[in-house]
């Protein structure tokens, strides 16, 4: 009986510090910033020439993330659900846009707390959609969001400046342009969350129409696949 009380303590003692364990895929992923609200508002990602996919690095120790400059912290009290900030350091890269600056300064201060004190809890969640993608939802003590979502839906993107979307953000028809003589045989819209939108072989290779009016508001990704299999993957905006 002696033996048997020792073992049922272990095991509630090992479930309850499991719960507090952060979930191992946080630190398998690489996260990229889907969508920034401050303040109640919904940040434009700005897309520029300094500017490309907002990377996010998660080890238990350590947060860092990079826009045009960087930043990184040492964190602590890392739990299944909530860490805590040190103090954040910049790393200076050569960066003149005002567009830079200005989401940066949201980014950096408004939500991750740059130059700050110290002690900051930032609360989070990891939810697991289809296609083996992930959404990690990160809140700082204001309320202020951060949704990141782990790469790769069904095929490897390849990064090409090869598409242009117009208009962006889109009421009714998205419009995707190919600039490069790339010739799309697939298209494909998926959501923040991994799912599949909208999926069409199209009639043109290098002027394509999407039709969004039925697509609710939000933020979501317009894949393009040539002949080869490879993808250029470009956000877009629905008002």
């Amino acid at each position: 009986m002696k033996n048997l009380i020792i073992t049922f303590v272990v095991l509630i003692a090992t479930s309850a510090l499991e719960a507090q364990t952060p979930n191992p895929r946080l630190f398998e992923n690489d996260w990229y910033l889907m969508e920034l609200t401050v303040d109640g508002n919904t940040i434009d990602i700005p897309s520029t020439s300094e500017i490309g996919d907002i990377e996010l690095f998660l080890t238990e120790t350590r947060i860092e993330t990079l826009v045009c400059n960087g930043l990184g912290t040492d964190i602590s009290d890392f739990t299944n659900e909530s860490f805590t900030i040190d103090t954040w350091n910049m790393l200076i890269f050569t960066c003149n846009l005002q567009s830079t600056f200005d989401f940066e300064s949201l980014y950096f201060e408004d939500f991750l707390r740059f130059g700050f004190p110290v002690g900051e809890v930032f609360t989070y969640t990891l939810v697991s959609g289809p296609n083996d993608t992930l959404t990690l939802t990160i809140t700082n003590e204001d309320g202020d969001t951060g949704i990141y979502g782990n790469p790769a839906l069904e095929i490897e993107d390849v990064k090409s400046n090869t598409i242009v979307l117009y208009p962006n953000p889109v009421s009714e028809k998205l419009f995707l342009q190919l600039t490069t003589g790339v010739a799309a045989q697939e298209v494909r819209v998926v959501d923040i969350q991994g799912r599949l939108i909208h999926q069409e072989v199209p009639t043109q290779t290098h002027l394509i129409e999407v039709k969004t009016a039925s697509f609710p508001a939000g933020l979501y990704f317009v894949q393009v696949i040539d002949a080869n299999g490879g993808v250029v993957t470009e956000r877009f905006m629905k008002e």
